[in-house]
């Protein structure tokens, strides 16, 4: 007889259930982002043109994007060194929550540009010259 999947989970209550996101070793993403408003369990690593990317989503109104889009893939980069080494980039979608939830705008930046700002090679602005718009 098969072990339902509940049954043989081990669940420790200090550890988020979400076992995509921890186990892909992304926990450093909610903390970076403790200053938006982050869509609960929305972390993932996905496939992109830029490769393995791990995406949040955060909750954002198009008049804020040009403030938001920035402040949140600096706070990102910042936290690119703690994430799993087999990613080729760090992104976020905002996303218009308070609507229908349409993405408003996905952007990107390649993991050796996040980890350049995270170790002092690349400014903030440069940072922000290398943001990349994903479809």
């Amino acid at each position: 007889e098969m072990a339902t999947p509940e049954a043989v989970a081990t669940t420790d209550p200090a550890v988020p259930t979400d076992t995509s996101v921890t186990a892909a070793g992304l926990e450093p993403v909610y903390e970076a982002l403790s200053a938006f408003e982050v869509v609960p369990d929305s972390t993932v690593v996905e496939s992109t043109e830029m490769g393995q990317t791990a995406s949040v989503s955060i909750c954002a109104v198009t008049s804020q994007l040009r403030t938001v889009v920035p402040a949140a893939l600096t706070s990102l980069a910042r936290v690119s060194t703690q994430l799993p080494a087999e990613l080729q980039a760090v992104g976020a979608k905002f996303v218009e929550c308070t609507g229908d939830n349409s993405v408003l705008r996905y952007v990107a930046l390649t993991m050796a540009d996040a980890q350049g700002f995270a170790n002092g090679t690349l400014t903030e602005t440069d940072l922000r010259a290398r943001l990349v718009p994903l479809p």
